[in-house]
């Protein structure tokens, strides 16, 4: 019946796609907030919907092209992401370690599950893909919750970022090899299997002196040498003409561009055999060297979320309950087994590599859930013919029941942290990488000889007041990091040495790149003052106990900042009363020779 609603709604007018959206963001919104209640991530929320709202249980959303459109969109935006924020200079501190973590430790994880899964009876390349699939690790889940304790800068942040960054690369190889998987195990008529099998017997044809081979390989070679071409011209060209643009137009039409350039460069890389996500993350890659990179990352972000539950919940659509209600228990036998074994593999790896054993451990367990780009290899090996739907199901309710756990599996680290300071490096390590100082519940008490931290300012706007505030702030000792959306500002700034990010001080995802979540005080000093309200608001939820001082033109406006969060506001107009009336004074004490009274009673 409720089937025949929808259909009903989607031929008065409504429209497919638009009835389909509807009813997918509407129940993942209700299944993501139900969970976000027991602190459990959206991801496995949107899963959830998906397979409720899915053929498999209530059959309100079948297969629709229109919604794996925007789910392939939403892996390109993902991608464009992940190379926006890759930072070189942040992690080439530890980038050994977390090289060899990352690429050994997915390594083992996907043929030792892949022998697992040949062991229960999986043919061989479709345990290989399944392997590769469930040895990734969640980006999107691990990355918030480590931003939103405020751990990136740790030793177990660093390096989970870096590993996180290797497997995101690594996908695009798993991508690539899918279809080699799906001819190795015979194909099903699709078209990559095919395209290998005609590739084949066309070479053949002209094997005889070997024309073939070098007829691959100069191909290849020529893709690859497109690819670094396009990099190399774009990390010179692009950051100029973006920032060139930003000097003249408004930061929208800057947003429009840069999406552009992703989905053309994901176009190219397509074109050239390769996947469009690899296009998508070079052309992050490229703009990351702009000062624009947190104004875009930040402007991105809502969009990424709002497509990121159309994919997750898409993938969920193929979840039928009834596939795998008789191998419940395998499903979490098989949980269980990925997250032993990737634990013990990334911790290891980390540990071998000259990571503390209390960092490995605590990284080890906190990346040892499936992730979104799981269900993606899952999906794309289903595609090209490598794994059926018989092992999919199962796969995917395997990934969805680690996510699950994943808040559990970071508290358990933080305890292995805590617990395993004391045990010992690995024998062929000269020095620790990534370490952290102990907690001082070991150590009795901080170390001393220590400087105590310097204080934390962050100022919203870098005009005339803002400048007067950071130069005094300054000469007091206080580390100032800015936030100024004229990019000519914020190049000459940067050129002198000084701490400033290219932003919008509305946008959220700027000022935590700001470092408001770390700051002990934040100063709004644009003039905007409807800027300066949200960005009171938004710093108020970020940072709790920071003080936050702001300006406003007339009163009303800081009485609505104070209500806002601002602990101290500094009104024009009652300023410049105050320092006219001193003035007056002043002036009339000189003429009659009396004391000038002063603007505020003097304390006793």
């Amino acid at each position: 019946m409720t089937g025949e609603i929808v259909l009903t709604l989607g031929a008065g007018g409504a429209g497919e796609l638009a009835v389909n959206l509807l009813i997918v963001l509407a129940c993942a919104g209700l299944v993501a907030s139900a969970l976000h209640a027991v602190r459990i991530s959206p991801i496995p929320g949107y899963l959830i919907a998906g397979a409720l709202i899915g053929p498999g249980a209530l059959g309100l959303v079948g297969e629709s092209e229109s919604i794996d459109g925007i789910s392939s969109l939403a892996v390109v935006m993902l991608m464009f992401g992940i190379g926006l924020h890759l930072d070189v200079a942040s992690i080439r501190s530890g980038a050994r370690a977390m090289l060899v973590t990352g690429i050994a430790s997915t390594l083992l994880s996907t043929f030792a599950l892949a022998a697992i899964g040949v062991a229960v009876g999986m043919p061989a390349p479709t345990a290989v893909a399944a392997g590769a699939a469930v040895a990734m690790s969640s980006t999107a889940v691990v990355l918030q919750a480590i931003q939103q304790r405020r751990e990136l800068h740790r030793g177990y942040g660093r390096l989970g970022f870096g590993v996180l960054i290797v497997q995101d690369l690594l996908v695009i190889a798993a991508m690539a090899a899918m279809p080699l998987l799906a001819a190795w195990l015979g194909g099903d008529g699709s078209e990559a299997a095919e395209a290998l099998k005609v590739e084949e017997s066309t070479s053949g044809v002209a094997a005889s002196g070997g024309d073939a081979w070098w007829t691959v390989l100069l191909g290849g070679a020529a893709r690859l040498g497109t690819v670094a071409a396009m990099i190399v011209v774009g990390r010179l060209l692009l950051p100029r003409a973006l920032v060139a643009l930003a000097k003249t137009a408004p930061v929208e039409v800057v947003l429009v561009v840069s999406a552009a350039i992703a989905l053309g460069l994901a176009v190219v890389c397509g074109a050239l055999g390769f996947s469009p996500e690899l296009g998508a993350f070079i052309a992050g890659f490229l703009l990351s060297a702009t000062p624009l990179r947190y104004q875009l990352g930040g402007q991105l972000a809502p969009l990424r979320d709002l497509f990121m539950a159309v994919l997750f919940t898409a993938v969920g659509l193929r979840l039928e309950f009834g596939a795998i209600a008789d191998v419940w228990w395998a499903v979490i036998l098989a949980s269980g087994v990925v997250i032993a074994l990737k634990s013990l593999f990334i911790g290891g790896s980390a540990w071998a590599s000259g990571v503390p054993a209390s960092t490995s451990a605590q990284t080890g367990l906190s990346l040892a859930q499936s992730g979104e780009f799981s269900l993606v290899l899952i999906a794309v090996a289903v595609a090209e013919g490598a794994m059926s739907e018989q092992w999919a199901q199962p796969l995917i309710a395997v990934v969805v029941a680690t996510l699950l756990v994943t808040p559990a599996l970071m508290a358990a680290g933080r305890w292995a942290w805590t617990g395993l300071h004391h045990a010992p490096m690995a024998p062929w390590v000269r020095a620790p990488s990534l370490a952290d100082r102990p907690p001082v519940a070991l150590t009795g008490d901080e170390p001393e000889g220590e400087a105590p931290e310097q204080p934390n300012v962050v100022i919203a706007g870098y005009g005339p007041v803002g400048r007067a505030c950071a130069d005094r702030l300054e000469l007091l000792g206080v580390r100032v990091t800015i936030i100024e959306l004229n990019t000519a500002t914020v190049r000459r700034q940067l050129a002198l040495g000084r701490s400033i990010i290219y932003g919008d001080i509305t946008n959220a995802g700027v000022l935590e790149s700001a470092g408001v979540p770390d700051a002990d005080a934040v100063l709004l000093t644009v003039p905007d003052e409807e800027a300066m309200l949200r960005a009171c608001q938004l710093c108020r939820r970020l940072a709790p106990s920071a003080f936050i001082a702001a300006r406003a033109a007339v009163l009303s406006r800081g009485i609505v900042a104070r209500e806002l969060g601002a602990d101290d506001v500094t009104v024009a107009e009652i300023a410049t009363a105050a320092s006219m009336a001193d003035s007056v004074a002043t002036a009339l004490a000189e003429r009659t020779g009396r004391k000038a009274p002063t603007s505020a009673p003097a304390e006793e």
